[in-house]
């Protein structure tokens, strides 16, 4: 579901930490054709050598699985790996200064980037995943509104169309469905058009996912198996596009009766397909978790 949305423009991905790139991104790098990388920190929480060991892991990651076009690291003193809010506070513009020196790199004899990063929950809500969307939203929003007026996407940076797109932090319930919560994770593009909404998929997500982690060798402990086993992200990612106030994405597509349909034939493919699994509990609370957002859906769309 990428229409509207250019997948040989040259991307941005912009993260906080090594491993976050194939921990959440996966679908994003396999989708794009041209991606660099950009790591805020070198992971260095416990220390120099740990952080030069993680930058080594990343990478290896980003250049002998994903193929990217460039792995750089910020190197900005004073924006490290820190589960403590606030730390990066008073870096933003060094931080701001480093993102549009890239984009100016990547945007060179070409007319639009996309940038990628983490939205305001940060997918888990660590600190500085928050800090990355913080910091490039702000930047963002004081960008030069491209022409066209309220149908218009993007910005401009230097002659350069921009477009930022974040990846949106899903329900606990969600996050760890695997494949099977991709029938809700697209349920908003079904019932209103979201034309802001971007779904990247991949069958392949949880093979590169944990080809990637392997090569984070020191992060790739109990917990993060299981992690790239049942989470979404490495099969799903959903990406939501900045607007700036004034602008308004429309679609006249998606009726509530058509979203029925559609939750219906996909929970059919799922059970049949999957032999109820052990996962009858999951597909009742799915089936009602759907049912609690369309009604709220439908109300909002009724102004009730």
């Amino acid at each position: 579901m990428t229409r509207d949305l250019n997948l040989t423009t040259p991307t941005l991905l912009v993260v906080a930490h090594p491993d976050d790139e194939c921990m959440f991104f996966t679908p994003t790098l396999l989708s794009f054709e041209k991606v660099e990388v950009i790591c805020l920190t070198d992971g260095g929480y416990r220390g120099k050598e740990d952080g030069i060991l993680r930058r080594g892991e990343m990478k290896r990651s980003c250049e002998e699985v994903f193929d990217v076009e460039g792995c750089h690291f910020a190197s900005i003193p004073g924006v490290d790996d820190t589960p403590v809010s606030g730390e990066w506070s008073g870096k933003e513009d060094k931080v701001v200064e480093l993102i549009e020196s890239m984009v100016k790199k990547l945007g060179n004899g070409k007319k639009a980037v996309n940038i990628v990063t983490f939205d305001e929950g940060g997918v888990s809500g660590h600190c500085n995943h928050c800090d990355c969307s913080a910091i490039l939203q702000s930047w963002f929003d004081e960008l030069p509104e491209e022409e066209g007026g309220s149908e218009s996407r993007g910005s401009f940076l230097s002659g350069v169309r921009v477009r930022l797109f974040q990846l949106r932090t899903v329900e606990t319930y969600l996050k760890y469905s695997m494949h099977l919560g991709y029938p809700r994770l697209t349920l908003p593009y079904w019932v209103h058009g979201a034309s802001c909404e971007f779904v990247l998929a991949s069958k392949e997500g949880m093979t590169f996912a944990r080809r990637g982690m392997e090569m984070h060798e020191s992060q790739y402990v109990w917990y993060r198996r299981l992690f790239v086993l049942f989470s979404s992200y490495v099969c799903t990612n959903v990406l939501v596009e900045r607007r700036q106030q004034g602008q308004n994405y429309h679609s006249n597509r998606g009726k509530s009766v058509a979203a029925l349909v559609v939750i219906g034939a996909m929970l059919a493919l799922n059970i049949t397909g999957f032999g109820l699994y052990p996962n009858a509990a999951f597909i009742l609370l799915t089936i009602n978790r759907y049912f609690q957002w369309l009604g709220g859906e439908l109300f909002r769309r009724n102004g009730v």
